[in-house]
């Protein structure tokens, strides 16, 4: 069976913060993820399980480096993708790097500003399916950019992502970033000033009452359970390390 590798869709996310320990506590707590491997408290990489599903991570972070989630895309070679990025106008924040059993990364920052990885698995990724998110999984990966149209025009050569324009009224143009026909991402303008940056959206049951249970686990509301209609409800919140996530309830 031939191997299955991807250009431009979504694998994996990293859990970067600077109270590692705090931050687990809070989403396995949240989520209901376990860990395995490491201790949280060690100097090692955390692995976030959803039932038996290795979904996500958790590496010691460096002190510069602010605490986000970061979202690794698929690639079909790295290094040529970190100087594609270079010559797009953006940076290379780190790599290319090979992990060992693992695969080859580096992350890559936007001519805008955001953060993502370029990846590569040494052996095939799991196959795709067009069923719905499980609950506990990443189900949209969505940038929040200075300058869409920069931004789009960066990813659009870098992962092969096309674009669709919804026009969302006074939010302005929602873009769809799309990989073939599977929709793969979205792109829209930043409502905070000067600031470009991924928003990570997990799948829950029930957004209201999780956005309630992340307040008494010490998380902060940025954004309260909303409609978006005909599609779900979603919420943004910060963790108690100043994570930024959203959650969302599809319809």
């Amino acid at each position: 069976m031939t191997a299955l590798h991807t250009h431009g869709r979504f694998v994996w996310h990293d859990l970067n913060t600077h109270d590692r320990a705090r931050s687990i506590e809070f989403f396995t707590k949240l989520i209901g993820w376990k860990t395995r491997n490491e201790d949280p408290k060690s100097k090692e990489y955390v692995h976030f399980l959803n039932g038996d599903q290795d979904l996500a991570g958790a590496p010691a972070l460096d002190a510069h480096v602010p605490p986000h989630w970061l979202a690794y895309v698929t690639v079909d070679d790295v290094a040529a993708a970190a100087e594609r990025a270079k010559k797009l106008g953006g940076q290379v924040l780190m790599g290319p790097m090979h992990i060992e059993r693992v695969g080859t990364m580096a992350v890559l920052g936007d001519p805008t500003g955001g953060a993502i990885a370029a990846f590569r698995l040494d052996e095939s990724e799991e196959p795709e399916t067009d069923a719905r998110p499980a609950l506990g999984t990443f189900c949209w990966n969505e940038l929040h950019s200075t300058e869409p149209e920069k931004a789009a025009a960066f990813y659009a050569e870098l992962f092969g992502w096309s674009f669709k324009d919804m026009d969302m009224g006074p939010m302005g143009t929602y873009r769809l970033a799309m990989r073939g026909d599977k929709q793969t991402a979205g792109l829209m303008k930043t409502m905070v000033p000067g600031q470009s940056y991924w928003l990570h959206y997990i799948a829950v049951a029930n957004v209201d009452a999780t956005t309630k249970e992340a307040e008494k686990l010490g998380g902060k509301v940025i954004t309260p359970p909303t409609d978006i209609p005909g599609m779900g409800r979603f919420s943004v919140l910060q963790d108690p390390t100043n994570v930024f996530f959203a959650l969302f309830m599809g319809a």
